[in-house]
Order: C-alpha cells, then sequence, then structure tokens
C-alpha cells in the first residue's frame, strides 16, 4: 500500500481505507490496541473510529460535496409565481426586466431579470419585446436656398455674391 512515504493524506480512496480498516483489524486480533495499531500506521485515532463508523454503516466512500440542491435556488412555488406574473402582466410589461420589476412592487416574487428570463424560457414563453420603432426615412428631396454670401468681395461671376446652401425638404411629420 506505500505506506513507508510518511502519514496517511488528508483525503484517501474508500479502497485505501478498508485496506487501513483491516490491518488495524488484524492488529486488534493479535492483541494490539486500536489507538497502538493506528499510531504505527500515522493514522489519527478518532480518525479510524470516525472510519470505522462509516463502514458499518456502508458508506465508507466520500459523499458528494454540497446539497443535491442549493439553497438559493428558486422554489417551485416562485417558478410558478413567475409564470403566473406573466400571464397576467407580460401583454403590459413586455418585457422580462419590468416583470421582475412588477413582481417585486407586487410582492409576488423577489427575482432578478436573468432569472425571470431564464424561467420563462424554460416554461416555453415569449414575451412581445417592446414595440420595434418605426424608421423614420424621409425622402431626401434636397433643394437650394440661396443666401447672400457674408463675403461678397468677390463678384466675378454674375450669382458670386450667393453661395449655396444644401438643405432637405421639410416634410409633413416635422411640422
Amino acid at each position: 500500500m506505500g505506506l513507508v512515504a510518511g502519514p496517511v493524506p488528508p483525503r484517501v480512496h474508500a479502497d485505501v481505507r478498508a485496506g487501513l480498516l483491516g490491518l488495524v483489524g488484524a492488529a486488534t486480533c493479535r492483541g494490539w490496541s486500536a489507538r497502538g495499531a493506528a499510531a504505527v500506521l500515522r493514522l489519527d485515532h478518532a480518525r479510524v473510529l470516525r472510519w470505522q463508523a462509516r463502514a458499518t454503516a456502508g458508506r465508507l466512500e466520500d459523499a458528494k460535496p454540497g446539497l443535491e440542491v442549493p439553497l438559493h435556488a428558486l422554489l417551485d412555488s416562485e417558478r410558478d409565481a413567475i409564470v403566473k406574473l406573466a400571464e397576467g402582466w407580460g401583454e403590459i410589461d413586455l418585457s422580462h426586466r419590468k416583470l421582475a420589476h412588477r413582481g417585486f412592487r407586487l410582492d409576488l416574487v423577489h427575482a432578478s431579470e436573468s432569472t425571470v428570463l431564464r424561467v420563462l424560457t424554460a416554461a416555453g414563453m415569449h414575451l412581445p419585446g417592446p414595440p420595434k420603432r418605426a424608421t423614420q426615412r424621409h425622402d431626401v428631396d434636397v433643394w437650394v436656398i440661396r443666401a447672400p454670401d457674408p463675403n461678397p468681395s468677390c463678384a466675378a461671376a454674375p450669382l458670386a455674391g450667393l453661395r449655396e446652401q444644401v438643405r432637405p425638404v421639410p416634410s409633413e411629420e416635422t411640422w
């Protein structure tokens, strides 16, 4: 098992634990104390006792760290509240951001905007979003306004005293 390299590391596999417990068990059968066998193997006695308790319970393998479901995960009631909020106010608010704030103001659900979007996407709901703004394309009919030149000293041509200014034609929408 390679135990000559030093003390047993803090984390070992279940098969190594079983082997070490087997050695401690064999030593106790031959008259050693469990504490003395653990000391020879460079194991803490409390560690051996903890491993023995886990072995009798059938849990010598390390447990997966953490919980199955995180503590901060959404509850089913919160998911249902988000979907219900979207069904009632989705056509009015039009976006997941506004829905998240409305849920907070109405004290229905306290969730971030991204969480509301994630829940609605998982539920297969799609909000219409804000209305698209109509692009204002103006037909650019350019007309020329003749205005007097502020520097009339150059009078070589008949229209030299005038300069050309190009301006778009005002449309009815801007009136």
